[in-house]
């Protein structure tokens, strides 16, 4: 009983806090951080609130060129401090809770329940700290056996080219998993991947945030679309993008980045105004010295000083 009321505290309660009384009486920490999203009204403002709110739950206190930061890793050790708790919401009996780690963003695991018990399902190469401590009132707790990186998801028949995203697309994931006595490992990969596309990398790339508002009409009518080359392009050039801009110089990336347009034709990013259009979060990167002649050169330059 004490799970039901947990996973409806997390989920199902309208605002961004938690049952705190609940969670005491159930031995969980109630500093986790927790976030929702109901699917069934989505609409622009609120898909755009979300994110929002996921950037500003996420990041530091550091932003070179206009661009916020993750925080140290090492701050963010301690369990409560170190998951997010992310609440999609089909329907008021049927939704799941991700866990991302504050430290990347990635998705670690997610929370579903079968016969009004509750599974905690964690990937097998996360940290321990994940697997030990995430939903720890679950009847069943279950690895996922398939690596956390896209080439794991993907390798269970989900090509990123060729998996739609949408509203109505994570809607049928979600349902295609959740309650199910048996779930085929490729569903649940699916789930993952429109997951981690929509949830953590729109909250790293505000151009795959805006694609996800474009295919959103109006409250109840979504389109779908399947991500373009630049899409799949900046998600595995996270980390590089990253490490441009924060080692870069009066606004200039070096090495450049190179990342594959819309058209599947590839460009180099060599400045960080042409970062900014797309990049929303940076990963923490620790600052490469730079040897010159003229220390001046190693300050952080503002981003309206070069855009």
């Amino acid at each position: 009983m004490a799970a039901l009321w947990i996973l409806f505290c997390l989920i199902f309660i309208p605002q961004w806090g938690v049952c705190s009384s609940t969670l005491e009486k159930a031995n969980v920490p109630v500093s986790y951080k927790t976030l929702n999203f109901n699917l069934e009204t989505a609409s622009k403002s609120s898909y755009t609130t979300f994110v929002s709110s996921l950037r500003d739950k996420l990041k530091g206190t550091k932003e070179y060129y206009g661009i916020p930061m993750l925080p140290e890793p090492s701050k963010a050790k301690d369990p409560e401090q170190r998951f997010l708790l992310v609440g999609l919401n089909v329907t008021k009996e049927k939704s799941i809770t991700l866990a991302l780690d504050v430290n990347n963003v990635y998705v670690v695991g997610y929370l579903d329940a079968y016969q009004d018990r509750y599974r905690a399902h964690v990937f097998s190469d996360a940290s321990e700290v994940a697997k030990d401590s995430l939903w720890k009132d679950a009847k069943e707790r279950l690895l996922i056996k398939y690596p956390s990186s896209y080439g794991g998801i993907e390798g269970k028949d989900n090509p990123r080219q060729k998996v739609e995203l949408g509203i109505e697309k994570l809607k049928y994931a979600i349902l295609s998993v959740f309650g199910k006595q048996q779930i085929k490992e490729n569903l649940e990969a699916k789930l993952l991947l429109l997951s981690v596309q929509m949830v953590s990398e729109a909250t790293r790339f505000k151009y795959i945030e805006k694609m996800i508002l474009n295919s959103i009409e109006r409250k109840g009518t979504y389109k779908s679309f399947f991500p373009n080359p630049l899409v799949i392009s900046l998600e595995n050039g996270w980390q590089d993008l990253s490490k441009g801009v924060r080692n870069s110089n009066k606004g200039v990336i070096s090495p450049a980045v190179q990342l594959i347009d819309p058209n599947n034709k590839p460009f180099k990013v060599d400045k960080v105004q042409a970062v900014a259009p797309y990049l929303s979060l940076m990963n923490y990167e620790v600052k490469k010295p730079i040897v010159s002649d003229q220390p001046s050169q190693n300050k952080e330059i503002a981003i309206d000083t070069i855009i």
